[in-house]
């Protein structure tokens, strides 16, 4: 017997290094094929975000000013690697996100084989070490690989918990649970479910010897294993809130950007505002509760968006329920919808996605068009099994709540793709075991078939070209650099997509000004910018600065002037206006035109009156417009 078990616990040990080393190859492949594109180096919109809060925190920086808006747990994992590594090893981090995303890897196998069978566990797993969004999302510098790994983590310790009933799983469950909830809230859902339903539930498990009786085939919260699991869940949390309520005097559990992240997934214009992107028409929305009711804190804020979001739903029941039918079509899409970067995009850098992540216009999204189909399939066949699975039924259902309360994207749905492989293989392998059995081989098909036509539902061409938003952030990387030819590429590449992009509008008149010896065509990019937003300052300024390089001061001048009327507070725009000024004034002397002179040192007197040298100025003025007459 104790050889027999010996021999198992090689093989297992043979299989996870299997597991292991294919995922690990994968992820490294598409990491060094992947290594020279420009968004490598250069972590645009969340990430950058991620990126630069990590770098405060390797400093030391640990505690910010204000309510963490994102939830903290990814930016302090990467703020602990760049620690060790330092901010710009952008290649040995995606190394070592690949080593986690290899462990998920693994995690998937070992939770499989407990709540399936071995087999099942161990083809899962392979499927996973390829999925393309999968490897992708674990080398990009965003959440998803820390999420994944938690969640797989968090699952198999408490089937292990089940299986061993040994408390120390019930803790670590529950430690992995709270990591999770401030990585992605979303798993705070599950876990009240799960409580919820474990103090419901009559089951008669005692932990005394004389009345013990097998436990429940799926994993159930005693009083016991309560004490254990639900203190190691709550402390990361109380960790966070008491952060925010240190930083800012306010509660909030987790993070503050739920508020927003709700109203932007349900208002009447979905489309556009899921669409927004970090930018002047972003700030302009942001600030909105700031103007309209001089909200300033994190808490009150998230809750004005919250409540506008929850308006909609009152106030437009009709146009809300549309938009949930909407969002459950994009849900079960099989696109895949990313709203940092457009993953299509990154194939013509990767042959590996270019092979495992197509589209057949029309017809076919692979791999999740294909997916979902054979995971419905796996749902229908197992649930013969159901008590075993119940957990997982309970997390994909609160999870796709989640989902559908906020937006769709690839990474919020990303959690379920683990499960819906095991689903998936699990229905392959019973639809060919089960193939005598014409009635539920026949509901099983037109199942697959239906699914399979709602996922591939006019399944649109692929978008070779980034988001503009992805475009404009690497322009402005390169702009910091100092490569301003470069950035300005990126640039019109962006007005190509959205000619009315206002950061782009602003950035490229500042760069053909002073950089590109480009002033008229700066000054063409200017004036659009304003005749779209009459109110935006830094293209107000911008527009004069470039008049001034065009020689054209004395519209600059009368700009100046209207400029610092409307925002009389702005010291720039003063500043900039008494630059042109007294150049202006000693161009005028210079080509003896003495009455402008004159006429641009009253203006000036007008401004600062008890400037003595501008009395000075113009009494030398006058006594030389004087000597001119004579002549």
């Amino acid at each position: 017997m104790a050889s027999g078990s010996k021999t198992k616990r090689i093989l297992l040990y043979k299989e996870i290094i299997i597991i292991f080393a294919i995922a690990l190859i994968v992820r490294l492949f598409v990491t060094f094929e992947i290594k020279d594109n420009p968004y490598f180096n250069h972590p645009v919109i969340d990430a950058g975000t991620y990126h630069e809060r990590a770098i405060e925190i390797a400093d030391g920086k640990l505690i910010e000013k204000l309510a963490f808006w994102q939830a903290p747990g990814y930016p302090y994992f990467l703020g602990f690697i760049y620690f060790f590594i330092g901010a710009k090893n952008f290649l040995l981090l995606r190394i070592i996100q690949s080593i986690i995303g290899s462990l998920t890897c693994v995690l998937l196998f070992l939770l499989g084989k407990q709540i399936f069978e071995k087999r099942i566990a161990y083809i899962s797993a392979i499927i996973l070490s390829f999925y393309p969004t999968i490897v992708f999302l674990d080398l990009e510098i965003l959440n998803p690989v820390l999420e994944n790994f938690l969640l797989l983590l968090f699952f198999y310790l408490l089937y292990l918990a089940r299986e061993k009933q040994k408390m120390v799983f019930w803790g670590l469950a529950g430690l992995a649970a709270g990591l999770l909830s401030i990585t992605r809230g979303s798993i705070i859902l599950f876990v009240l479910v799960f409580i919820i339903f474990s103090f419901l539930h009559k089951h008669k498990f005692h932990s005394g010897k004389k009345h013990k009786t097998e436990t429940p085939s799926y994993p159930i919260l005693t009083k016991r294993s309560f004490y254990r699991f639900f203190p190691m869940f709550i402390f990361p949390i109380l960790l966070t809130t008491a952060h925010n309520y240190y930083a800012e005097k306010v509660f909030i559990p987790v993070c503050s950007n739920n508020g927003m992240n709700f109203y932007i997934g349900n208002n009447p214009d979905y489309i556009s505002t899921v669409g927004l992107r970090p930018g002047y028409e972003w700030e302009l929305m942001t600030l909105e509760p700031k103007h309209k009711h001089g909200y300033t804190k994190s808490d009150d804020l998230s809750n004005y968006w919250m409540k506008k979001g929850f308006d909609f739903y009152l106030n437009n029941p009709l146009a809300a329920l549309r938009l949930l039918r909407h969002k459950i079509f994009l849900l079960l899409r099989g696109h895949e919808i990313l709203r940092n970067q457009n993953i299509y995009a990154f194939r013509k850098y990767s042959q590996y996605l270019k092979y495992t992540l197509f589209k057949i216009p029309g017809f076919l999204s692979f791999p999740l068009g294909i997916l979902y189909p054979f995971a419905f399939v796996g749902l229908f066949l197992t649930l013969h099994n159901w008590r075993k699975l119940l957990l997982i039924y309970f997390f994909i259902m609160t999870h796709i709540l989640f989902v559908l309360a906020f937006f769709v994207t690839a990474r919020y749905r990303l959690p379920l793709i683990p499960f819906l492989i095991l689903f998936s293989v699990s229905g392959l392998i019973m639809l060919y075991s089960e193939r005598k059995d014409y009635k539920r081989i026949a509901i099983s098909v037109s199942l697959l078939l239906g699914i399979f036509i709602v996922s591939n539902f006019k399944a649109s061409p692929m978008k070779d070209e980034q988001d503009y938003a992805s475009i404009y952030n690497l322009g402005w990387f390169y702009q910091c650099e100092g490569k301003h030819a470069k950035a300005e590429s990126l640039y019109y590449e962006v007005l190509k997509q959205d000619p009315n992009y206002v950061s782009a509008l602003l950035n490229l008149s500042v760069i053909l000004s002073k950089y590109q010896n480009k002033a008229k065509e700066a000054l063409f990019y200017a004036e659009k910018l304003i005749e779209l937003h009459p109110n935006h300052l830094k293209a107000q300024r911008n527009r004069v600065l470039i008049l001034y390089s065009l020689n054209k001061y004395e519209k600059a001048i009368d700009y100046s002037l209207e400029l610092i009327e409307r925002f009389p507070k702005d010291k720039q725009s003063r500043d900039n206006l008494f630059w042109g000024l007294r150049r202006f004034i000693d161009i005028c002397v210079r080509k003896k035109e003495y009455r402008k002179a004159e006429k641009y040192l009253l203006i000036y007197k007008q401004l600062e009156p008890e400037n003595a040298d501008i009395d000075t100025n113009l009494k030398v003025v006058r006594s030389l417009l004087q000597e001119s007459q004579k002549d």
